[in-house]
Order: C-alpha cells, then structure tokens, then sequence
C-alpha cells in the first residue's frame, strides 16, 4: 500500500470476506479502500474515496463503493481490480452506507439514507461499464447504516438508529428482526450459515464506535 494511503484507514468502518475467505475488502470513512489477500497480507487493490462505508466485488472483476455524506460523497462508484483509483462510474446515493451483489437475481443491492436501491448492470463488456438503477424502496426508518445477507434466506439485513431490520428480496418488504434485545444503534450484523451463531456490533454509549463485539446463539 502506498505510505501515502496509511492515514485513509484510521476509520475503518467495513471489513468483508470475499473469495472464499480468500480475500478482505475494507473500507474507511477516513478515504480508504483496500482488498488484502488474508494469507500473504498482500494489497491486491486500493483505491481512495470520501467517506467510504462499503465495497463489493462485482462480476468481472469490478468493485462498487457506497461512499456517505461528505462533499465529494453520497455516491455509488464503480472501479475495476487492474486499476487503483480511477473511477469508472458514480451514482447519487445519499449517505450511502451498504452495498451487497445479488448473485441469483443478478442485482446490486445499495442502502442509502432513506431507502434500499437495486442495480443492474449495464455494458458490463465494454470499457464504460454503468450500474443501472432499477428499484427504490423506502426504509420504514431513516439512517440504513449496514446492509448484509441472512444466510440461506432471501432476506438482508437492514439497521437503521433503532431498529434491525430483515428485507425481503422478493416481496420487497421488512420486518423487525426481534433476535437481539436492543436493537438501538447496531452498527453491524453477521450469522454464521453453519452454526448460525450471531455476531454484532452495537455502539457504545455517546459514541458511534464501539470497543467490543456481541455474540448470540450461543
């Protein structure tokens, strides 16, 4: 990683397994955004935009990023793995904060502010490949703040300030997810598919971070 880029992970807000467990793309809302292969440590892709909140790796080797509210954010940007921070294509996506690949429906799932956004890609086999917005659905709560999958479910996790939510990719619709007594300020939420234990984050008191991680089942 350039030394250049250290001080642009101070703040990390995303970090996802991907590959297999292969590989982690992280994200910092102090700029960063990296891929690291877990078993040489080595950084396969980096890249550098405001606010950054989430990335997912796309089809053909592509990355979108949602990047949150700051004045060159509340975007969905789109980069490719062979080149480090040129952006491809952006989207308006007011405090973007999770985006997450819909592999069976072939959608790119992306959390704003105020609702949930599909996108479909669009010449993904030219040089100027674009994301193509096809769904909004209103949150029942401001603020989406993490976007992940319920494994073997057709549902998403959804947070917002108050509440943990689970979307319906089919019927489009939520529900309160009511497994973790308080749901005020969970930052993010992980199942285990095997075990399906639950790990979560909630922040501390005052504070939009938190020291320790919370687990479920058991």
């Amino acid at each position: 990683l350039p030394e250049k880029l250290l001080p642009l992970f101070e703040t990390t807000d995303e970090c996802k397994v991907v590959d297999g467990g292969r590989k982690i793309l992280i994200t910092a809302s102090s700029g960063g955004i990296a891929l690291v292969e877990v078993k040489s440590k080595k950084v396969l892709f980096y890249a550098v935009a405001a606010n950054a909140h989430s990335a997912e790796i796309l089809p053909g080797g592509r990355v979108a990023v949602a990047v949150s509210n700051s004045p060159d954010g509340n975007r969905l940007i789109l980069y490719d793995l062979s080149s480090p921070e040129k952006e491809l294509f952006s989207d308006s996506l007011p405090w973007g904060h999770g985006v997450i690949w819909d592999e069976d429906r072939e959608v790119l799932w992306a959390l704003a502010g105020d609702d949930i956004r599909a996108y479909r890609l669009k010449d993904w086999n030219t040089t100027q490949p674009a994301l193509d917005r096809v769904l909004m659905v209103k949150l029942p709560e401001e603020m989406g703040h993490d976007l992940y999958p319920l494994p073997r479910t057709n549902k998403l996790f959804v947070t917002t300030t108050n509440f943990v939510w689970l979307f319906d990719r089919d019927k489009k619709t939520f529900q309160k997810y009511g497994a973790i007594d308080n749901t005020l300020n969970v930052k993010s939420v992980c199942v285990n598919p095997v075990t399906g234990r639950l790990v979560y984050i909630r922040a501390d008191e005052g504070q939009w971070w938190s020291e320790k991680i919370r687990f479920l089942n058991p």
